[in-house]
């Protein structure tokens, strides 16, 4: 039994390592973007790039104003401006997605007052990544790749003359999505939600744990657990892998689902399984086991089976059966967008296609503004 164990111990760690070379081989490449501040008595992108809002290891950040000379930059140009909408002050964006042949761009406007607060949770940043996939594959593409995936919530085409079918652009909305301080402590209560419904079916089955208690409801016994440190238990093994790799897929997807990476998941899943061993299991030993197998196991799990809800999403096209399979197999994926879509609002965002000459021109105009200092985050 012990064998057993340890045998699927040594092919997680395996399978692990090798999801770790796999994103490695896979990183994307860094994206120069040029920021400039049209208004220069709300200079908001001067403001977040102060306040490390762009410190990302795939962006290198160029602004104006340096003493030192560059020569003129490409990438993406990214603008801000004050402009007055229905006698309210709002700030209008323009991104380019730069030189070559990217004839579009992409605008935007928030109400001053929210500018600062809107830009600072994730939707900024899904604009930024949008941009940059379409510097790479047709924009019809990205659009509707995009659209299926739940990244963008509509896209309307846009026409200049209707009868002979033309698209000149699209209307797109991005969700506003919470902060990463919201999203943090939203994991968090998530986690101890989760772990409550393990916790009820832990005292119906109550006659059935007893057995494995040695703690008092008591400060001793709080001080005793801890004191006592983690130890291998002789649970049944389709509770120490089966059950434990669910619950640690949950835990992985909680994070995954409030967008947090591969490695930062694997630590939410470690943190549920803390909550779990020394709350939800109080009055039992802490499990070094159920610790491997909740994390580990629940990683691989969480992060295979995530990707096969995204293949479903995006290739299955019947809307009930892809959301019924989706839920199934990533259900915080799922809770988590639905909150998302009932508490933040949409932002509007315009692509707009460009006359190649346009194109160029604009490019060349705001070249003039960038010839500063590059700085690799």
């Amino acid at each position: 039994m012990l064998f057993k164990k340890l045998t699927i111990v040594l092919l997680i760690l395996f399978s692990g390592f090798q999801s770790k070379l796999y994103s490695e081989e896979n990183m994307e490449k860094i994206t120069k973007i040029n920021i400039n501040d049209i208004s220069i008595n709300f200079p908001i992108l001067k403001k977040l790039y102060e306040s490390g809002f762009f410190s990302n290891d795939k962006y290198s950040i160029n602004f104006p104003g340096s003493s030192n000379e560059s020569e003129s930059p490409d990438g993406i140009f990214l603008e801000s401006e004050i402009r007055n909408y229905n006698n309210k002050d709002h700030v209008f964006f323009k991104l380019i997605p730069g030189t070559g042949n990217h004839n579009f761009m992409f605008t935007w406007n928030i109400p001053k007052k929210d500018a600062e607060d809107d830009l600072l949770n994730g939707s900024f940043n899904d604009i930024l990544k949008l941009s940059i996939h379409a510097r790479e594959k047709d924009i019809n593409e990205i659009v509707f790749n995009n659209l299926a995936s739940g990244d963008i919530q509509s896209a309307e085409p846009v026409y200049d003359d209707p009868e002979n079918g033309e698209v000149t652009g699209y209307n797109i909305k991005i969700k506003s999505r919470p902060s990463q301080t919201h999203k943090f402590f939203r994991t968090l209560g998530e986690l101890f939600i989760v772990n409550s419904f393990g916790v009820i079916n832990y005292w119906i089955n109550k006659d059935e744990n007893m057995e494995d208690w040695e703690y008092k409801l008591t400060w001793e016994g709080v001080r005793r657990k801890i004191t006592d440190g983690w130890s291998l238990d002789t649970n049944a093994f389709r509770t120490n892998t089966i059950y434990h790799i669910y619950a640690g897929n949950i835990y992985f997807q909680t994070g995954r689902s409030n967008e947090y990476g591969f490695l930062a998941s694997c630590a939410w899943a470690f943190t549920g399984s803390l909550i779990w061993e020394y709350i939800g299991e109080f009055r039992e030993q802490v499990s070094t086991n159920d610790m491997i197998f909740t994390t580990m196991g629940g990683a691989l799990v969480g992060e295979s089976l995530r990707q096969t809800s995204i293949f479903i999403e995006q290739n299955v096209d019947n809307k009930i059966i892809r959301y019924l399979f989706m839920t199934l197999i990533d259900p915080m994926r799922i809770i988590n967008r639905t909150i998302d879509k009932c508490f933040y609002d949409d932002i509007d965002v315009n692509i707009i296609f460009v006359n190649p000459a346009i194109s160029m021109i604009q490019q060349s105009d705001n070249q003039q503004y960038f010839t500063g200092l590059t700085v690799n985050w």
